[in-house]
């Protein structure tokens, strides 16, 4: 049976020197068709989520407030996971959450 190691987002943006505060691997939008062609003809940002379970929360929360757009507010969901979601600037959604009630760290990705 497979077992992943590591899963590292390789998100198109529109501008790269604008999203390198965010990201750490980056495809220019006109560059990435040369690798995946079917990518020419879509539009940068908001066709996927990320979904990142971590611990501690409420500090990234606190430290991310009034420098990224957040566009969920910090909350304990019905399903038991305290979570928010900022918005990157081509307006990819990353969600970071954490199991409110055992603070057991894994990482997903949608």
């Amino acid at each position: 049976m497979p077992v992943f190691q590591s899963l590292t987002p390789n998100l198109v943006v529109s501008d790269i020197e604008r999203s390198l505060s965010f990201y750490r691997f980056l495809n220019a939008q006109h560059a990435a068709p040369a690798e995946y062609p079917e990518l020419a003809a879509k539009v940068a940002g908001g066709s996927w989520t990320m979904f990142v379970t971590m611990d501690a929360v409420d500090d990234l929360h606190a430290s991310l407030s009034g420098k990224a757009r957040i566009v969920m507010p910090l909350e304990t969901k019905f399903y038991g996971m305290r979570e928010f979601a900022i918005a990157d600037p081509d307006g990819f959604v990353i969600t970071f959450a954490e199991n409110a009630a055992t603070g057991l760290v894994t990482c997903s990705f949608t």
